[in-house]
């Protein structure tokens, strides 16, 4: 209950949005591929 409220008030606010304006592109970026590798790294063996 704690964690959905944590979420929905910054998002609800518009808090979230200028958060994420705040952090530079090319971490948001750095981060998304970090996330996505493993999965990339999954799936590559299989269509090789």
């Amino acid at each position: 209950m704690v964690a959905a409220l944590v979420s929905l008030v910054p998002g609800a606010t518009g808090l979230f949005g200028k958060l994420l304006a705040a952090v530079p592109q090319p971490i948001t970026a750095g981060l998304l591929a970090g996330v996505l590798l493993p999965f990339a790294m999954r799936v590559a063996p299989a269509v090789a």
